[in-house]
């Protein structure tokens, strides 16, 4: 009986230890079968959208973060239509014309994006008789069995009655062309086009231009018939003027490529995407608040003055002395036209919605 004790004792002590060895080397193998993941490896970048509404009440929609990658759409409605209207619609700071009559706009989550909306009271100003729609940009080749060369671009601008401006003509990712041809539609009630200047992206003596000065038909080829050029840049600078009696507002300049005289050395037709072009006529100059055809120094101390109450000055042009199109008049504004008048870098257009404002060195 006594060694059958002893055996039940050795037997305890044996399951003992057996499950101490268990319960102590159970963490280790825990660690080793299942490894803590590594949180970084599945951490994506994130970006943020932000919204604004400025000037009259309106709602806006889309303000939230955005994984890398992913879109986002931002909404926008006037909360009283029959008095107010949508005024300037601005994307990271630039004005995006072509959205002044949408009412919302997809992003692509590549960096930090602000929707900027500006709402103002509706002018007693006529609605052109026959406004161009706004683009859909860009513009996809007429024939998609023709190869797309690259991309030819107008930019956008401002423009007062009875002034010019100059648009550039930019083209980018061109895989080498001999010749082209490009032809423009716009409403010759308000643009009329001047002139057609040399680009500084393209040598024009080697890609040369044989179109007329002031023509809506441009063509370029090469001097040498058996090379292609493959410049990109602004190939040409169109210079419109706004007649006096031109009715204000947004005015698309159309682009489109004519692939029959597109061709490359070897004789093959190409075409290139194409993206519009919208030119706001205004009655007015931004930074001109005198309405003297002329922005100077007055013209910021005039704003100041405004800003500080003086009673005869409290008449200025309050369109063109809110150059940073935040829907108010103050000394901002008076900074900003003050740099642009001393040729500061970063202030050579208004109006300048640049934010913060930029200082030399910076």
């Amino acid at each position: 009986m006594k060694r059958i004790e002893r055996c039940r004792r050795c037997c305890a002590v044996l399951l003992v230890v057996m499950m101490v060895m268990v319960l102590t080397a159970s963490p280790a193998v825990a660690q080793e079968t299942n490894p803590t993941p590594d949180k970084s490896s599945y951490t994506k970048t994130t970006y943020r959208i932000d919204t604004e509404i400025r000037g009259a009440a309106g709602t806006i929609t889309g303000a939230r973060e955005v994984v890398e990658g992913d879109t986002a759409v931002v909404t926008w409605a006037v909360a009283d239509p029959e008095r107010y209207e949508v005024k300037y619609v601005l994307v990271d700071g630039e004005v995006m014309p072509e959205l002044r009559t949408l009412s919302e706009v997809t992003l692509l989550a590549d960096k930090d994006h602000k929707v900027t909306v500006i709402i103002d009271q509706k002018s007693g100003t006529t609605v052109p008789t026959n406004p161009i729609v706004p683009p859909t940009n860009p513009t996809d080749p007429t024939d998609p069995e023709i190869p797309v060369q690259g991309q030819v671009t107008l930019k956008d601008g401002i423009v007062k009655t009875g002034n010019t401006i100059q648009i550039p003509i930019v083209i980018t990712e061109n895989q080498g062309i001999a010749s082209l041809k490009l032809n423009l539609e716009y409403d010759k009630t308000a643009l009329q086009l001047v002139n057609t200047i040399a680009g500084d992206g393209f040598d024009g003596e080697v890609f040369k231009r044989i179109s007329q000065d002031a023509s809506d038909i441009l063509v370029w080829q090469t001097e040498k018939l058996g090379t292609n050029v493959n410049g990109t840049g602004t190939l040409a600078i169109l210079e419109f003027q706004a007649p006096e009696d031109a009715q204000t507002g947004d005015y698309t300049i159309k682009i489109t490529c004519d692939s029959d005289n597109t061709l490359t050395a070897d004789g093959e037709e190409k075409t290139f995407t194409c993206t519009d072009g919208v030119v706001t006529v205004v009655d007015f100059i931004y930074g001109d608040v005198n309405d003297s055809s002329d922005v100077n120094i007055n013209d910021a101390d005039l704003v100041a003055k405004y800003v500080a109450g003086w009673a005869a000055y409290q008449n200025i042009n309050l369109d063109a002395a809110d150059v940073d199109l935040n829907g108010k008049v103050t000394l901002r504004d008076a900074a900003i036209i003050s740099r642009h008048v001393a040729g500061w870098e970063g202030y050579e257009n208004m109006p300048n919605t640049a934010d913060p404002l930029p200082l030399p060195g910076n």
